[in-house]
């Protein structure tokens, strides 16, 4: 079985996409070895490669309740390829947001899923993480450590559908196991920290 894991995501690097899809790959081993491909750059080579993929993955992260600009271009182009050339394809989707709930994503997933049914190509279901920055900047804590292991669990759900070939009966909607106030006060920080280092004030934030 080909399983193809797929990087979405418009950053060039340095993505929470990158950084997930790379833990999962040791937990979809099977007989051969996954890949991931980044969507950054696609040709025909990039088209075929996934076309003769038993198993897609695609990661990327949650923009205004739904996929980056970037990806729906790409599965437009996608869905036009399959016309001419139809696969036989089980889609499966990590996506992250930075909000802490989990079911903030389940829309994108929702749309995904669609795409799916337009394209002829199986769903699989998918995986919903929240906290996506706060995961990324803990990335060197193990999975063991309680805030992190509701989301570990969740890979490991996913990965075993993947490998059985099964299709989640819901979508896995994850939550690190944080306090929101505490999630918040630290988000709240980094907004203020990154903005200093584009040179804005923090009274800048708030101007409407």
């Amino acid at each position: 079985m080909k399983i193809t894991l797929i990087n979405a995501s418009p950053k060039k690097r340095g993505s929470f996409s990158n950084y997930i899809l790379n833990e999962l790959l040791p937990l979809v081993k099977t007989e051969s070895e996954p890949e991931i491909l980044s969507m950054s750059f696609w040709d025909d080579d990039f088209f075929n490669d996934l076309c003769s993929s038993d198993v897609l993955v695609f990661a990327f992260p949650l923009y205004v309740d739904s996929l980056p600009a970037s990806f729906l271009h790409f599965l437009m182009h996608f869905e036009e390829r399959l016309k001419g050339s139809p696969a036989n394809i089980r889609i499966y989707g990590l996506v992250n947001a930075g909000f802490l709930e989990g079911h903030q994503n389940r829309y994108a997933l929702e749309i995904l899923s669609h795409f799916c049914r337009r394209a002829g190509l199986t769903w699989g279901g998918g995986l919903g993480i929240g906290g996506g920055p706060f995961l990324h900047g803990m990335a060197n804590v193990s999975w063991k450590f309680s805030a992190k292991r509701p989301v570990y669990d969740g890979l490991v759900h996913l990965s075993e559908a993947i490998k059985n070939g099964q299709v989640l009966e819901n979508d896995l909607l994850i939550t690190p196991k944080i306090p929101r106030k505490i999630y918040m006060t630290v988000a709240n920080h980094q907004w203020i920290t990154e903005a200093k280092k584009n040179g804005l004030k923090k009274k800048e934030l708030y101007k409407k």
